[in-house]
């Protein structure tokens, strides 16, 4: 007698294949990893397998525009339907549900049908796909395909990759097609991920932490910075230098007689801090160029030293010693 499916879900782990004609309507599902007969799925789903498995129709299977071919997909296989008859696929959506893994094909063959395939599928609707991989249905003879790509350039991104992104990305999608496998974490990467993927940032940050040292060594043990490794504060303006930088450099005879006859006398020594600071900023950038097709970013680094110094006894003595000393005629 035929079988319908009017409510719920029939999961043929057996045989049916004396049913005439099996009919599965709007809203309900046919699956299991058994044989059912003559099939026709009217606005159902067929959904091969119990997980991922195989489904047998032992004569002829139609699916209405309608109906919905649900498929699972792991790293190693997907649900798959053998007809032994004729396929007619009318226009049906395929739903790939893709599992966790390490990877996925590049082609899996969802029905293969002994007697050939007429029309074909629409969609695919697919569920838990990263972005960059992208999804499509191919028929021959005998077979109906669900076939995956691997691609960068969704719409989010645009051309916005940077040129170290891009070769990331192509040397990806070059071993996805030629092995027809990849782990299935590269398929969601974004941009920065790509970045990342590349494994320039572990290289390029320990670069850039030796040339952010050698400056900093240099900017704090350069003995020509002032105040640093006692080096003496450049002497203070004379003042005829004083003089000249006032308006009334064109009358001469004021400038001479600003001229001291004889040695100032010295002012009582003022307060001077023990410890002075000074300080250097420093930057710098690198490249690391690769073979193939993939180069480095630059490196940029840039920072700010300062070392307190002290400022030398003698000097500070020598000053205290002047102004002690008897002042002559």
């Amino acid at each position: 007698m035929p079988l319908t499916v009017n409510d719920g879900t029939l999961l043929v782990n057996g045989s049916t294949a004396s049913s005439s004609l099996t009919t599965v309507n709007a809203g309900e599902t046919l699956g299991g990893g058994g044989t059912v007969g003559n099939t026709l799925v009217n606005g159902g789903t067929l959904s091969p397998g119990n997980s991922i498995g195989t489904l047998t129709v032992a004569g002829d299977l139609v699916f209405t525009s309608a109906s919905t071919y649900m498929v699972e997909v792991s790293p190693a296989n997907s649900d798959f339907t053998y007809v032994t008859g004729t396929a007619t696929l009318g226009g049906a959506t395929v739903q790939a549900r893709f599992a966790p893994g390490s990877y996925v094909e590049k082609r899996y063959t969802i029905l293969t049908a002994g007697g050939g395939v007429n029309g074909s599928f629409s969609g695919p609707v697919n569920t838990n796909l990263p972005a960059n991989f992208k999804s499509a249905l191919a028929t021959d003879g005998n077979n109906a395909y669900l076939d995956l790509a691997l691609d960068y350039k969704p719409p989010q991104y645009g051309n916005g990759l940077n040129r170290n992104q891009q070769n990331v990305a192509a040397t990806l999608e070059n071993f996805f097609s030629n092995t027809g496998g990849i782990p299935l974490s590269f398929g969601a990467l974004t941009p920065r991920g790509l970045s990342q993927a590349s494994g320039e940032i572990a290289t390029g940050a320990s670069q850039a932490a030796f040339n952010a040292q050698t400056l900093f060594l240099n900017a704090l043990t350069d003995p020509f910075t002032t105040g640093a490794q006692g080096a003496a504060p450049p002497p203070p303006s004379s003042q005829a230098m004083g003089y000249a930088a006032t308006p009334h450099e064109s009358r001469l005879r004021d400038a001479f007689a600003s001229l001291s006859v004889k040695a100032p006398p010295l002012s009582a020594p003022v307060f001077e801090p023990r410890w002075r600071t000074f300080g250097s900023g420093y930057g710098g950038s690198a490249a690391t160029p690769r073979s193939g097709a993939m180069t480095r970013p630059v490196m940029f680094t840039a920072a700010w030293a300062a070392r307190p110094t002290r400022l030398r006894r003698a000097h500070r003595s020598a000053l205290r010693s002047a102004a002690a000393a008897p002042r002559s005629a």
